[in-house]
């Protein structure tokens, strides 16, 4: 079977099929199996996902690896010929330890917090990583400081197999790549293009020039460019690259300069117009010449490092006093894995990353992306044949697409992390390569470098036993060296004594995935069962600890997590009152406020307002600025495919965040825009089966009470409120669909913090109906894809399910339980046109298919469509994906085994007689799951490479490629 992917540049479902289709939903919602409506906070198609080298130190001046004035040499001493005891080959038989010269010795290595799973990543010693990815066994790269710990701590480091380390007071630093996701509100970008100034491109008229300035203009309106090449206007294709960017209305100069020429790019940097100044760099050039170390000269070193390290940095002295607004530098993978062969290469593009920390350091524009090999190959890999691309993508990366590009480096700059990966990598492949996958990769591919503590630490003797007959203090002492190493091998580091026992679970990198798969480890040491939303409820090692330590105690403090005062919950603000004009109904609005457009639902309700309504649509979006709303919203819409169908001129982008008080609008914008719309639609949500009620309370819940207050505020219009059928516990009478009047909750029995806080807001919603709030609910069931181009979510606990499957090329026996399939595109109709409806107005309607089909007919629908799936009895199907921390389906195994043991309660019957009444005479039905539609989702999910292609059709060799 075709391995799964998880590529950095995209999302947790692997690459696009085709280039001609996005990569992944946008990067923008966190993982998670949703019930209804997907996060509008991915966190992922034209916008992919980047990676993150975490962390890299921020050089200051004296470490800073930089070109002599006046000369070309390379950004770190080069190592002697001959070392001492060295083999006639010039390089030493055992480990040769370097440590850093007296600038840069025991510098800060920062610590970043936000995207980190462990430290860290020097500024000037990247570049002895070449070497040692040339000969592995004649490196290890150690900074130390002067405390004598780091000193003892040597050998053991050496031993471990690390390539690069930091030693600081006897604790060891390394580098790991780690997943980054959205930009966190008030995140400061790093760098914004501005429309009325020149953005210069080095490397302009090569391939990657090209595609980068026709990004510039058609994506962030740059009407000047300044495309530079040493062969300037003479390049091959450069007057049809200058007609086809002129056409879309750039004003664009072709310039011949040799940019490590430091006088020639000053000329050129002179002679640009008073008007135009310069505000973006894009520095894209570069020159490969393959060799190993040993066969360097200082001519070859030249022939790389004056192209790419010299220019950049007299790029940087040249533009450090003008006004720029973004200054990006293209660097390699090579930089961050080293590359057999790549030294000079992989050394000159380190020198990149280090220069954007430099700049970023002192407050300066600066984002270095380590690009990996692109499907457009350029002039500079155009010497690779078939087989050596081949290589490369069965080693895990795969190759970078042309039109996911941009959208990775438009991530990036909004991230505002200095020095970032953008590779799609193909995790199953770094898995099957354990032997040889770069140490910075480990964590990804969930191969320690060696074996962890969490292995050896309580052998055959259980937690309890060991445990017993201690005092407490050193019971909670074993409890938290128990939860560090198993911290440590779910993040793939070496020595769980890194891992701080203050130091907060996200900040070591922890996301939905990783978390549940600590929750099992430690269940599994311990001989309990423990909640999905552990390591939320206890966000330390040290918190966790404390808590297993009551648990296995049984304490009768021990608990799942902090209690929930409900009914204290349930309020609603006093000021918002319906005003003296109410409006209960808008059949036709002139302008709509709408959120959650991000998300899946969402999405297909913009279009359903678009196509069947004359309204202005204000679209709520969490961003860092109008331009990059509104390609937030492009990416989703584009991923669905529906993008087409929107119609630019109505569309008006609002940006704001459900999270915060006033939805993150100043109070004059807030005034405004209750001012200004007639009806307000509310999808959007943070949607997360593990989160806990305190984590989502915010977005969900006090982001609808302050929609509750625009809604209100000046003529009070209706509020169309998106909820779930997670609201009920369980059906009323066995067999019986639930209806609308049928108790929902209470919070406290519902099995997670997002279907509570959906409880909570309808009871809050039931206070604003009483004081005479317009307020229409729809509790959504299973939403699957578009019934004409299968355009579906990917985080639904029903495609995570089948994605797990084919990914362990195997079927659970007999698994009970029946899914009542429903069409987005039914949804999002019924939505609307009930909510346009006056009879229908104040009301509470279920959205569900009533239809359904069961698991054993979509294993059979799978395996009819060239997916061969062995059938195993639950019990081993269940260890075949719990051993596997990459499935899809390993998070949800507690939710499935809710499935198995009372299907009819997981997923209950649901009666939608209020719903049909309102849509009479609309024409609008849900249609039966037939084969044909379930085809058709799966279909979608094989073509855009979520799903590995199915074995008879040719998909395959395109998917791979």
């Amino acid at each position: 079977m075709p391995a799964a992917t998880t590529p950095c540049s995209a999302w947790t479902g692997g690459p696009s099929a085709s280039p001609r289709r996005p990569s992944g939903p946008p990067p923008w919602h966190s993982w998670a199996p949703t019930s209804s409506t997907p996060s509008s906070s991915p966190t992922w198609p034209r916008r992919p996902r980047p990676w993150t080298r975490a962390p890299c130190s921020t050089p200051s001046s004296p470490g800073t690896p930089r070109p002599a004035r006046g000369r070309t040499s390379p950004p770190c001493t080069r190592p002697p010929t001959t070392p001492s005891g060295s083999s006639r080959s010039g390089w030493p038989t055992t480990a040769w330890r370097t440590s850093r010269s007296s600038g840069s010795r025991g510098a800060p290595w920062r610590s970043a917090a936000r995207t980190s799973r462990t430290s860290a990543r020097p500024p000037s010693g990247d570049c002895c990583e070449p070497p040692s990815r040339s000969r592995p066994a004649g490196f290890v790269l150690v900074d130390l400081d002067d405390d004598p710990a780091s000193l003892a701590a040597l050998p053991a480091l050496v031993r471990s197999g690390e390539a690069q380390a930091a030693l600081r007071q006897g604790r060891a630093l390394v580098p790991r790549v780690t997943r980054v996701g959205a930009p966190a509100p008030g995140t400061t970008p790093g760098g914004t293009w501005n429309p009325d100034g020149t953005v210069l491109v080095t490397g302009g008229t090569g391939t990657l020039g090209a595609l980068f300035a026709h990004h510039l203009v058609t994506a962030h309106g740059v009407r000047h460019l300044l495309l530079v090449s040493r062969s300037g206007p003479a390049a091959p294709g450069a007057d049809e690259l200058r007609n086809s960017l002129t056409a879309l209305g750039a004003e664009v100069t072709v310039a011949a300069c040799d940019t490590a020429d430091r006088a020639a790019l000053e000329e050129l940097l002179a002679a640009l117009p008073a008007d135009r100044p310069l505000t973006g760099v894009v520095h894209a050039a570069g020159v490969l010449d393959d060799g190993l170390v040993t066969a360097q000269t200082p001519q070859r070193l030249d022939a790389v490092l004056r192209p790419k390290a010299d220019a950049a940095w007299h790029l940087h002295e040249l533009t450090r006093d003008l006004d720029l607004s973004a200054f990006v530098l293209f660097s390699s993978l090579a930089g961050v894995i080293g590359g057999a062969g790549q030294s000079t290469y992989a050394a000159a593009n380190s020198f990149l990353d280090a220069l954007a920390q430099h700049r970023s350091a002192h407050g300066l524009p600066a984002t270095s992306v380590a690009w990996g090999l692109w499907e457009q190959l350029s002039a500079m890999a155009a010497n690779l044949d078939a087989a050596d691309v081949d290589r490369i993508v069965r080693a895990g990366f795969r190759l970078v697409a042309s039109d996911a590009g941009p959208g990775i480096l438009d991530t990036a700059m909004a991230l505002g992390t200095p020095a970032l990966v953008g590779v799609p990598v193909d995790v199953e492949a770094l898995r099957e390569q354990r032997t040889s996958v770069p140490l910075v990769f480990q964590s990804l591919a969930r191969t320690p470098a060696r074996r962890t503590v969490s292995e050896s630490a309580l052998g055959t003797e259980s937690l309890a036993a060991l445990l017993e007959g201690k005092e407490e203090a050193e019971q909670l002492r074993i409890v938290l060296d128990l939860v560090r190493a198993e911290v440590a091998a779910v993040l793939g580091h070496f020595d769980p004594a890194g891992i701080r026992p203050d130091q907060a679970f996200p900040e070591l990198g922890f996301d939905s995935l990783t978390s549940v798969e600590l929750r099992n480890r430690l269940g599994a040491a311990a001989g309990t069962r423990l909640p999905a939303s552990l390591v939320f409820d206890h966000p330390s090692p040290a918190a966790l600890a404390a808590y297993l330590h009551a648990e296995i105690a049984g304490a009768e403090q021990a608990g799942a997590g902090p209690r929930v005062d409900f009914a204290a919950e349930i309020r609603l603000a006093d000021d918002i009152r319906p005003a003296d004009e109410v409006h209960v109904v808008a059949e036709d609005p002139e302008d709509a406020l709408l959120t959650g457009v991000t998300g899946f639902l969402g999405a297909f309700v913009l279009r359903e307002l678009m196509r069947t309504t004359r309204a202005r649509v204000h679209v709520l979006v969490r961003a860092a600025d109008r331009a990059e709303a509104l390609e937030r919203v492009r990416s989703n819409l584009e991923w669905y495919r529906i993008w087409d169908d929107i119609d630019p001129g109505r569309l008006r982008v609002v940006v704001g965040d459900l999270a915060a008080p006033r939805l993150a609008l100043t109070e004059e914008e807030f005034d405004a825009l209750a001012r200004t719309v007639d009806v307000v639609y509310h999808p959007g949500a943070s949607v997360n089966w593990i989160h806990p009620y305190a984590t989502v309370r915010a977005a969900n819940v006090l982001g609808t009470e302050e929609l509750l207050r625009l809604a209100a505020r000046h003529r009070t219009v209706p509020l169309h409120y998106v909820s779930t059928t997670g609201v009920f516990a369980g059906p009323v009478t066995r067999g019986v669909p639930l209806k609308v009047t049928d108790p929902a909750g209470p919070g406290e029995i519902l099995p997670n913090g997002y279907t509570q806080s959906k409880w909570v807001t309808e009871q809050i919603i039931g206070i604003a109906r009483e004081r005479g709030l317009p307020v229409n609910i729809y509790r959504v069931d299973q939403i699957a894809g578009d019934q004409v181009n299968g355009a579906c979510q990917t985080r639904d606990f029903v495609w995570l399910t089948i994605k797990g499957m084919l990914q362990a090329g195997a079927a659970p026996a007999e698994l009970p339980g029946v899914f009542r399939l429903m069409p987005v595109d039914y949804a999002s109709a019924a939505l609307v046109a009930v909510s346009r409806r006056r009879a229908a107005a104040g009301g509470t309607y279920h959205l569900c298919n009533e239809s359904h089909v069961t698991f054993a007919d979509v294993v059979a629908h799978l395996r009819a469509y060239g997916y061969p799936l062995d059938e195993l009895d639950r019990k081993t199907w269940f260890e075949l994906v719990r051993a596997d921390p990459e499935n899809s389906a390993a998070p949800l195994l507690d939710a499935v085994e809710l499935l198995v043991a009372d299907s009819e309660s997981f997923y209950p019957a649901i009666a939608t007689t209020e719903t049909v009444a309102a849509l009479d005479g609309t024409g609008i039905d849900c249609p039966p799951v037939t084969g044909e539609l379930f085809r058709k989702y799966v279909e979608f999910f094989a073509d855009t490479g979520y799903f590995p292609a199915p074995r008879e059709s040719g998909a395959g060799a395109e998917a791979s490629r």
